[in-house]
């Protein structure tokens, strides 16, 4: 079981890996949408299908064309013209939701190919189908002070790279009979929270836009979790709400020179097995990590998707051309059981393999 589990998982790491090697986006120098999020919110399924629109803008000095939109399920149609698109010129991207597949929240993605764009662009559609109408209060179960409600305290923002922006949409609500006015204190410098109407009419629901600048405020690699209270009419609330994102090294600017004297890790042998250990052991170890690129190798930062592992090895790792590094790691397994596979994520500067996994497995006894 444990054996089968690991080499799924370190299937779909060399997939992320392999994708991680393709040339970097041009994207914001060929196209800008007006959204690449739609978020229909809360809906029935008595409602039929739902749709929305998004807008390409050709920002490039050439003329382009969408040359295909692919939806993730049959349920999302996309609709779409194959003629060229002038330097300046807009186009529409019609997606419509059927809405036949159940009261069931959707998050469909709609892949959309553009002439001269060197990766394509991902759209994304979602909601929340009922089967019929419920209060405010059952839908949005999170609530910050008595009036001021979320559907969940934690969002993700998936994948950013330094110097960049990204943002996300979340629905909230007033639970209340009055409107009020809510406003976000003592985030960092890097997220921004925009919430549209504020004040929030009474018994109704507002769009809570997250934004992440990674060029503000400190500088953080691989997974960040930034936190935010509320106030509501001006009095401080109670319950944080947090915003996970992973932050990796940005290569758009390097040139084929910068790639041809990139550094270039590698790990002999990958993973770890541990054996069985009684619930409590501590688990040290250590594995060689090797630069055999042409330029300095940096591990920014290594993180466990488990508690208690801790790296012994100060950050930042450097490791100059042709030499080796031992990185050495300590699990406290007090909060596991059964079996485990630990996986530890490097962020490097390494273009080509800018995420690095390391595996530790083992059974934990009671």
């Amino acid at each position: 079981m444990l054996k089968r589990a690991f080499i799924l998982l370190a299937a779909t790491v060399f997939s992320v890996v392999c994708y991680a090697q393709n040339p970097q986006s041009n994207e914001e120098q060929i196209v800008s949408f007006n959204e690449k999020v739609h978020d229909f919110g809360d809906m029935l399924l008595s409602d039929g299908p739902a749709t929305c629109t998004f807008t390409m803008t050709n920002i490039s000095d050439a003329p382009i064309v969408i040359l295909n939109v692919v939806s993730s399920c049959g349920c999302t149609v996309p609709e779409w013209s194959n003629a060229p698109i002038p330097t300046g010129g807009k186009a529409t991207i019609k997606v419509t939701y059927m809405n036949d597949q159940g009261p069931y929240p959707f998050n469909k993605t709609i892949t959309v190919y553009v002439s001269n764009v060197t990766r394509p662009v991902v759209l994304r559609i979602r909601g929340d189908v009922h089967q019929k109408a419920l209060p405010l209060r059952e839908i949005y179960t999170y609530t910050v002070g008595k009036a001021f409600a979320l559907k969940s305290a934690d969002y993700t923002l998936g994948y950013i790279l330094q110097g960049e922006t990204k943002y996300d949409d979340a629905v909230v609500a007033n639970l209340s009979s009055s409107p009020i006015k809510v406003e976000a204190t003592g985030q960092s410098a890097a997220l921004q929270i925009e919430i549209t109407p504020n004040p929030i009419p009474a018994n109704s629901t507002a769009k809570m836009r997250f934004t992440v600048n990674t060029a503000k405020g400190a500088k953080n690699w691989g997974k960040t979790v930034y936190q935010t209270f509320f106030k509501v009419n001006g009095e401080n609330q109670t319950g944080p709400v947090r915003i996970e994102a992973n932050i990796n090294d940005n290569f758009d600017s390097y040139s084929k020179t910068d790639l041809a004297k990139a550094p270039l890790p590698f790990i002999e042998k990958a993973y770890y097995e541990f054996g069985q250990v009684k619930k409590g052991q501590k688990v040290e170890s250590s594995f060689v990590l090797k630069n055999s690129g042409k330029s300095d190798l940096v591990i920014h930062k290594i993180d466990s998707d488990k508690k208690g592992t801790v790296i012994e090895n100060k950050m930042p790792v450097v490791i100059k051309p042709g030499s080796s590094a031992s990185i050495k790691f300590r699990f406290d397994t007090s909060s596991e059981e059964g079996e485990v596979l630990n996986v530890l994520n490097l962020i490097t500067n390494a273009p080509t393999k800018p995420n690095i996994n390391f595996f530790i497995s083992g059974i934990i006894l009671k």
